[in-house]
């Protein structure tokens, strides 16, 4: 049986990898090839590894290195942490319907 790299990072999709494996990661230990391999400060880590750092946003800053990898692209190139768009909050625009016009003042409810 040939060992392979168990990374699955895609950059858009998760897929396995078949390339050979030339690192082990320093925090999961898997085997994995030199295009999943990242430098973290003095070690070699996966990508998946990696991007768990990244969702502390205060650490991002220290790996600006990765500004141009496909494999983090996002997490440099988000215009907003927010993650609804304009077309989201267009859905509370006023647009003129017909509840602004005039109230029944005996109305009960329901």
């Amino acid at each position: 049986m040939t060992v392979r790299c168990r990374e699955t990072a895609g950059v858009l999709f998760q897929h396995r990898c078949e390339e050979p494996p030339s690192a082990e990661c320093t925090i999961c230990r898997r085997p994995i090839c030199q295009r999943h391999q990242r430098w973290d400060q003095h070690s070699v880590t996966c990508v998946s590894c990696l991007r768990g750092v990244f969702k502390d946003p205060y650490k991002r800053h220290s790996y600006a290195h990765l500004n141009d990898d496909p494999y983090f692209f996002w997490y440099f190139h988000s215009r907003s942490p927010d993650p609804y768009g304009s077309d989201d909050y267009a859905l509370f625009d006023y647009r003129g319907s017909s509840l602004d016009g005039p109230t029944d003042d005996n109305w009960a409810g329901s």
